[in-house]
C-alpha cells in the first residue's frame, strides 16, 4: 500500500488485507508453508523458555540485584515491552500453525470455489457459488486472532526499541540489573528477534497505528501513577521506579511533563521506524528476483 493510501479513517484498524499475509514470508522461502511454520515455533519456544528463565532468577544474585518482591518486576517498563514481545511470538506461532492446519489459506480470493445453490458473503458481497468463481476483487474476512496479532506486533516491534534504547543509554535500571545473559535478552536479543521477524514476515504495516504505541505507553504511565498511590514502592523501597525521571512522590508534575512528552512526542516516531522498514522490505522483495513470491491470494485484495 502507498504512504498516500495510509490516512483515511479505515487506517487506524487491522482489516482490509489478505490473512494469509499474517500466515506467510515475505520473501521465497524453501518448503513453505512448512519452513516458516517452523521457524515461528523455534521463535516462539525460544523466547517463552527463557521469558520463564527471567522470571525464575529475577532478584536472584548474581544474575540480579536482591529484591523484595518478584512481583516487582512488573514496574519497569522494559519488562511490559518483554513481556508484549514474548505473547506475540507466542500467538503468531499459535496462529500460524491453526491457519495451516485448517487449511484456511485455500480459502482465499485467489482460489476458485464450487458448490450448489449456495450463497457466501465476503465483505456484504453475495456471491452465487452454483458455477466456477473467478478471482474477485473483494477483501476476505480478517480473522479476529490475526487482528491480534496485527495489534501485539506493532506494541512489540516500538517498545522494544524504545525500552532497549532507554536501558543502554540511560542506565536508569543497572541499579538492579547487571549485564549477562537475562539482561542482554530482555534488552537486546528480543529487539533483534522482533525486528527480524518484521522484517521477515509478510505482516502489513499502517502508519496510523502509531497511535496504538502512543495509548500504550500512556497505559504504563497510569499503571505507575496508580501503584504509586496505592503505596507501591520499587525493590529497595523507594518511590521511584526511574529515578530522576519517573518518581510520583518527590517530582510528580517532573514525572508528569515526562510522560506527556514521551507518550505524544516520543512514542509516534518510534512507528514511523518500522513503517519505513516495512516499505524498505516491500521494495526489496519487489526488486529482487530471486526473492520474488506470490503470497496465496494476494493480488487479488481490493
Amino acid at each position: 500500500m502507498a504512504p498516500k493510501d495510509q490516512c483515511g479513517l479505515s487506517q487506524f484498524f487491522f482489516s482490509g488485507v489478505d490473512p494469509n499475509r499474517f500466515a506467510y514470508p515475505q520473501t521465497r522461502w524453501p518448503f513453505l508453508p512448512g519452513t516458516f511454520i517452523l521457524y515461528r515455533i523455534l521463535l516462539a519456544g525460544y523466547q517463552v523458555a527463557v521469558f520463564t528463565l527471567v522470571l525464575l532468577f529475577w532478584g536472584v544474585p548474581p544474575y540480579y540485584s536482591p529484591v523484595d518482591d518478584k512481583a516487582k518486576w512488573f514496574i519497569y517498563s522494559s519488562n511490559w515491552a518483554y513481556l508484549v514481545t514474548v505473547l506475540y511470538t507466542l500467538w503468531t506461532a499459535l496462529t500460524t500453525v491453526y491457519w495451516h492446519m485448517r487449511g484456511e489459506n485455500r480459502n482465499s480470493p485467489g482460489f476458485f470455489y464450487y458448490a450448489k445453490e449456495v450463497t457466501e458473503q465476503y465483505s456484504g458481497q453475495s456471491i452465487e457459488l452454483s458455477q466456477p468463481i473467478e478471482r474477485r476483487s473483494f477483501t476476505a474476512p480478517m480473522p479476529w486472532y490475526f487482528k491480534v496479532t496485527w495489534f501485539l506486533q506493532v506494541i512489540a516491534c516500538s517498545s522494544q526499541l524504545a525500552t532497549t534504547a532507554f536501558f543502554w543509554v540511560l542506565r536508569s535500571e543497572l541499579e538492579y540489573y547487571s549485564i549477562n545473559f537475562f539482561t542482554l535478552n530482555v534488552h537486546g536479543v528480543s529487539l533483534a528477534l522482533v525486528t527480524f521477524d518484521f522484517l521477515v514476515s509478510a505482516n502489513p504495516c499502517r502508519i496510523l497505528h502509531s497511535i496504538y504505541i502512543g495509548l500504550f505507553g500512556l497505559m504504563y504511565y497510569l499503571f505507575t501513577y496508580m501503584y504509586h498511590s496505592l503505596g507501591g514502592f520499587n525493590p529497595s523501597g523507594g518511590t521511584y521506579i526511574y529515578e530522576d525521571l519517573l518518581d510520583w512522590e518527590i517530582n510528580p508534575m517532573f514525572t508528569a511533563l515526562i510522560g506527556i512528552i514521551v507518550v505524544i512526542v516520543g512514542c509516534p516516531p518510534l512507528h514511523i521506524i518500522f513503517f519505513l522498514l516495512y516499505l524498505i522490505k516491500v521494495a526489496f522483495a519487489k526488486c529482487c528476483v530471486c526473492c520474488s513470491f506470490r503470497i496465496p491470494g494476494e493480488g487479488t485484495m481490493s
